[in-house]
């Protein structure tokens, strides 16, 4: 929640004009002064320039909401003929991207990623897998949602290959990261080996966001 407070304040500026008064030895008389010239006002009036200023405050307090993932991408390869020998092939498609939404807690996170084995979806239960596969995102790309967005951006590989063990795909050192960030991919690469057989093939990859512990 955030609170917000205004305060103004108005200065005045005080204009005076005096009259002028001139005594002698013999009489006392009081006199207006001289008139002056149009255009040249007398006094102070003619160097004062009255001025106002508005003070402004807000505070914007700490969120209890935590730093989240909000989105993942999916990726689809093209559906192609087995063939002998390796074969490298590259993605269709990759739809959405990974969002990260981050309240203003400047104490940096991570993201990491991990993927399962490519399973045969086209026999239920079955335990065949694409073996030996092996999958590369490629073309990272990070940018900030807002894009007046004040804070430094997070870091991360140009290009992963993920296997079943967490690998770090985003990285915000303490004091970046701050506010809503998306990480994209714009190609991702399947290296299946000799020795598979035809099937359709689906996997799934985990997306895992963790906070750096505060410091002391």
């Amino acid at each position: 929640m955030k609170k917000a407070s205004k305060q103004l304040l108005a200065i005045g500026a005080v204009l005076s004009l005096g009259l002028v008064i001139s005594t002698t030895p013999a009489s006392a008389t009081i006199s207006k002064p001289a008139p002056e010239k149009p255009g040249k006002p007398s006094g102070d009036a003619g160097t004062d320039k009255p001025t106002t200023t508005t003070h402004v405050d807000i505070s914007l307090e700490a969120s209890d909401n935590k730093i989240t993932l909000v989105d993942s991408p999916t990726i689809d390869f093209k559906g192609t003929k087995i063939v002998a020998g390796k074969m490298n092939l590259t993605t269709n498609s990759i739809k959405d991207n990974l969002r990260v939404f981050n309240p203003g807690k400047a104490d940096g996170y991570g993201v990491t990623a991990r993927i399962a084995a490519f399973k045969d979806k086209s026999v239920a239960n079955s335990e065949d897998s694409l073996k030996g596969a092996r999958m590369t995102l490629k073309d990272r790309v990070i940018t900030a949602e807002d894009t007046n967005n004040q804070s430094k951006a997070p870091i991360g590989e140009e290009n992963v290959e993920l296997n079943g063990d967490d690998k770090n795909v985003m990285t915000a050192k303490p004091g970046t990261g701050l506010g809503i960030f998306r990480l994209t991919y714009k190609d991702a690469m399947l290296e299946i080996p000799d020795g598979n057989k035809p099937g359709t093939y689906g996997t799934v990859i985990t997306w895992t966001l963790t906070e750096a512990p505060k410091s002391n």
